[in-house]
């Protein structure tokens, strides 16, 4: 389990596979920025059950400092690289968006991969619009790679998508210097 001020992450378990499908199937927990997933709710579960047995992949639930459970965030091996990881972030608590919990979920995230896993380089990718998941990104370290167009089609469009990554030796080379996100506000 990863802690840190306001969250913690752990493993997600399978008695959090209800809470994440209902998650998942509604606008206002996804966000403006993803589709809610119409999907019968045993597909979902079988889908997950593979999950758990695929050890390129993890899943893990956030939980705020009284343990009430706030979103979803994974990582996954990138098809074609065995030096990059691909993280996934969902707040899905529409009440702590924007207070400095996903802020701190990839951070913590960040810091356990890089001390954890044999990869050079961990990204994600946010529709060019999130201005919040790419502020996030930089104050992290993250930088815009590129963008994706025409990347996804969602809410009835097609959408262009940002490419952010930080490197091990990005990601060293600012904490050698003292220059952690904290220093980013």
């Amino acid at each position: 389990m990863l802690v840190g001020k306001k969250i913690r992450i752990r493993p997600l378990e399978k008695v959090d596979l209800e809470l994440f499908y209902r998650w998942m199937g509604k606008q206002e927990n996804v966000g403006r920025f993803m589709d809610a997933q119409l999907t019968y709710k045993e597909s979902f579960v079988e889908g997950m059950d593979t999950l758990f047995k695929d050890k390129s992949k993890l899943y893990t639930m956030i939980e705020d400092s009284d343990t009430n459970p706030i979103g979803i965030m994974n990582y996954r091996e990138v098809i074609g690289s065995n030096t990059t990881l691909e993280i996934g972030i969902l707040i899905a608590e529409d009440s702590v968006r924007g207070k400095g919990f996903g802020r701190e979920c990839l951070e913590l995230f960040v810091e356990y991969l890089f001390n954890s896993k044999q990869v050079m380089r961990l990204q994600f990718l946010t529709r060019t619009e999130n201005m919040g998941m790419r502020a996030i990104g930089e104050k992290v370290g993250f930088i815009i790679e590129g963008v994706l167009k025409k990347y996804k089609f969602e809410q009835g469009d097609y959408r262009d998508y940002c490419i952010m990554a930080i490197t091990r030796d990005e990601w060293i080379l600012n904490k050698s210097m003292g220059y952690d996100s904290a220093a980013r506000e």
